[in-house]
């Protein structure tokens, strides 16, 4: 009953479920922004998250929730309720969660036996494969708010529906970063895996005073050309 992009789903403690992104080295998953998407005609429903769950934002019908678009987790798990009984009643709703650069634990639904929760449609969806950096994953600082990672937002803005980001920081087309992470090149076997309409490619400073980064460049260019006819926007 769930539409997911930017990710897929992963069981988390069994009662949940979280959205991962890509490996970033051998044995090493990580999560980094992703959506859960569905529809319902419920005039109130609850989505829930675990206890400490980072923080997501909420858009219903294109409109985000709150002012600060915030919403923390609490409980085990926490269930947010939207009702929307005096508002409009019963009637069909699209529903975005977007995750933040530590992923969701979510939960699921809950609404009543009247009610029902579906996928929204696949059609026009847009797959784009983001190799990058920190520029893209975020640091320690930031950004922590749902749907605030650089590639969700740049894909809010040009159409692109699912934006995968394939970044790490402190890694370069050279540059492993510094627990041996995989490079630009090393990743595009996932890349290719997901099989997009548009890579990405961004960076990178830390391929600064490396050698072989014009080769180690081209070559993942190459790569992704060799298994994919999708254009590829590098930028610098």
């Amino acid at each position: 009953v769930f539409k997911i992009t930017g990710g897929y789903a992963a069981t988390l403690a069994s009662l949940y479920w979280n959205v991962n992104t890509f490996d970033t080295k051998p044995g090493t998953t990580t999560k980094l922004g992703g959506e859960v998407r569905f529809e319902t005609d419920a005039p109130r429903f609850a989505i829930g998250f675990t206890n400490g769950a980072p923080a997501v934002r909420i858009a219903v019908d294109g409109r985000y929730l709150s002012p600060a678009n915030v919403f923390q987790s609490a409980g085990t798990p926490n269930w947010i309720i939207l009702d929307f009984s005096s508002v409009g009643g019963r009637k069909r709703r699209s529903v975005v969660v977007e995750a933040g650069r530590f992923g969701m634990n979510f939960a699921g639904v809950r609404c009543t036996s009247h009610d029902m929760v579906w996928a929204p449609p696949a059609h026009d969806d847009l797959r784009v494969a983001w190799i990058s950096d920190s520029i893209v994953a975020g640091s320690s600082y930031g950004p922590f708010v749902g749907g605030g990672v650089l590639h969700q937002r740049v894909g809010k803005l040009l159409g692109w529906n699912d934006c995968w980001a394939l970044a790490t920081g402190g890694t370069g087309y050279v540059n492993p970063g510094s627990s041996s992470f995989y490079t630009y090149g090393q990743r595009v076997p996932q890349a290719l895996a997901l099989d997009p309409d548009l890579f990405v490619l961004f960076g990178s400073t830390n391929d600064i005073g490396q050698a072989g980064v014009q080769a180690a460049a081209l070559a993942t260019l190459q790569a992704i050309r060799a298994g994919s006819r999708a254009p590829i926007i590098v930028l610098g």
